[in-house]
């Protein structure tokens, strides 16, 4: 029992390091994004962020589509590990497993 109590500690360690890695990344990106976009006037290879860009005229407007693109990742993602645990959970006492 210790052992499975463990493992849960771990992947929700592995699980935390992973989403934390990935906002850390996506910061990075948009760091980058931002120097090349004042510095040497790179355009913005995404078309829905160029578009918001040009919408705006300012680099808040991809900042705030990056995090909420990031955002929703996550979220999604968070749901749907939530929603495999409730089933891998769950299934053991489903009523029609016990039927003959």
């Amino acid at each position: 029992m210790a052992k499975q109590g463990r493992q849960r500690r771990d992947r929700s360690t592995r699980v935390v390091v992973l989403i934390v890695r990935v906002i850390l990344l996506s910061l990075g990106d948009l760091g980058i994004t931002l120097i090349d976009l004042r510095s040497r006037g790179m355009m913005e290879a995404n078309p829905i962020a160029g578009y918001f860009i040009r919408l705006a005229q300012s680099v808040s407007a991809l900042a705030a589509y990056k995090m909420l693109t990031v955002g929703m990742g996550v979220g999604s993602a968070c749901c749907i590990a939530f929603a495999v645990t409730l089933r891998v959970r769950w299934l053991p006492g489903m009523p029609w497993r016990s039927l003959p």
